[in-house]
Parts: C-alpha cells; structure tokens; sequence
C-alpha cells in the first residue's frame, strides 16, 4: 500500500518545473554553450554535436556586436535544450583535464581584453596550429580584471611560458600592463574598434615608454598572424623543432607564390 509519503514523491515528480528552475536550466545552456564557442574547431568536431547547433557555435565566434551576440548565445541555449547535455559536459571536462595536464608544455600565451577580441586572435591561434607551437588562450581585462592580469603576467615566466601575445583594442591597455609585470617578449596585436577603425589601438599599444617594450603589429587578423610567426621566430632559437616547422612554413609560402608566376592563370572563385 502507498504511504503518504510516497503520493507526495509521486506528486512532487509530476509537478512541472518551477520558473525559476527553468531559468536556472536556460542560464546553465547558455553558460555551456559559451564553453563550446571557445573551442577549436578540432575540439568542437570531436563532440559531434547536431548540425544546426554547431553551426550556431561557429558564427558565434565571428559576431562583433554585443547585442547580437547575447542574441547568438541566446539562441545557442534554446537548441542546447533540446540536446543532451551530460555527454557534452563529459567530453568538455575530459578536455580540460587534458588541456590541465598539458599546461606545463604551453609556450605562447595569447591573451586579450574581452571575449569580442578572439575574432582578432584567433589568427594567431591558427598560425601556431600549423606550426604545431603549444599555446593558452585568456581573457584578462586589464580594466576589469586587474588582479588577474597582474597574477597572469607575473607568473607566466614561472608556469613555462615563453612569449605572451596580448590583443587589445581601444585603450588598449592590456599590451603594456602585461609588459609591465613580466619580462617576457609582450608582442601587442591592435584590435579594430568601431570608433577609430583600431588606429587608436595602434597608437595606444606602440607609444610605449623607453624601458617597458612591447613589440606592436599590424591592426586586426594580419597583425595577430605576424605576432604568432614572431613568437615562432623567437621559440625556434631555443627549440629546433619550431626552427624546422618555421622554416618549412616559409619554404611553403615561397613556393606558393613561385607556383603561380601568372595571376591570369588563378582560377576565379
């Protein structure tokens, strides 16, 4: 015979979700789907996760406004709630573990001022891939996180990192802080900003004062894909396997261009 105690368990079970149990469920997929955007496409593959849901991941990297990307996110944790979670959950903590047991092998660390800023950096991340050169990538703030970024550049020498490669864009600030805090090589990539087409980001991170460096590139995605061959450049001094993959990159790169002497024969795209 049923207790009352078991009519009310079975009456709790029916119950629908509370409003706020919903929203704490809506918040925790979008919280999850952020850690998805900040995936490389490899680690994202790897999850196989429905089309329209990886689609949605992939254009939320390239999404500058902040409106529209709290609407991507948004949207992101509509389709998460219809997937099941604890596998993705499960692969993403694997992944951490892995990335936690691989931390001492990192020798760039790529940092910027905002999760906006990774449109920009994620060249740099790209052209270390190919290069096979191990790398962290941060958001620290240098307005909003300043302890952190302190604790960051302060120990980065200390954690076995070797070249930092901070993005900023605006005041653009984070480049020369970080440069204050360490002596490792700070390469400063300007990010574009909508006011000033990143020329106030140029200007911010290459008037630095004599005595605290920071080598600055090209605004936007040129500029991050220098600063990563840069910090190449620098590692394959210490490291022959980088001098050896840096070297066959630029071997390549000449013989794409000595591979089509005649633009004409290009074929359009």
């Amino acid at each position: 015979m049923a207790t009352p105690h078991d009519r009310e368990d079975a009456d709790d079970t029916s119950r629908p979700p509370s409003k706020s149990a919903r929203k704490r469920a809506a918040h925790a997929a979008q919280d999850l789907g952020e850690a998805l955007v900040r995936l490389r496409d490899a680690e994202l593959d790897a999850l196989q996760l429905p089309e329209a849901l990886g689609e949605a991941i992939r254009a939320a990297r390239h999404i500058t406004s902040r409106a529209a990307a709290a609407r991507q996110r948004q949207y992101i944790g509509r389709l998460m709630r219809g997937v099941d979670v604890e596998p993705i959950r499960a692969a993403l903590a694997a992944q951490s573990e892995r990335a936690a047991r691989a931390s001492e092998r990192f020798k760039v660390g790529i940092i910027m001022g905002s999760s906006s800023d990774w449109q920009t950096l994620q060249s740099a991340a790209e052209a270390l891939d190919k290069l096979a050169i191990p790398y962290e990538v941060r958001v620290v703030s240098a307005h909003r996180t300043p302890d952190l970024l302190f604790e960051y550049a302060s120990g980065a020498r200390e954690r076995g990192l070797e070249v930092l490669i901070a993005g900023a864009g605006g005041a653009a600030h984070l480049p020369g802080m970080t440069a204050a805090k360490t002596i490792l090589p700070v390469l400063g990539v300007p990010v574009h900003s909508k006011s000033l087409g990143g020329l106030d980001s140029l200007l911010s991170i290459v008037q630095m004062p004599a005595g605290v460096p920071v080598a600055t590139f090209a605004i936007g995605a040129a500029g991050a894909t220098n600063a990563a061959l840069c910090a190449a450049a620098i590692l394959a001094n210490r490291h022959p396997a980088i001098a050896t993959a840096l070297e066959a990159y630029r071997e390549r790169q000449t013989a794409g261009v000595l591979g089509k002497p005649d633009p004409r024969a290009t074929p359009r795209t």
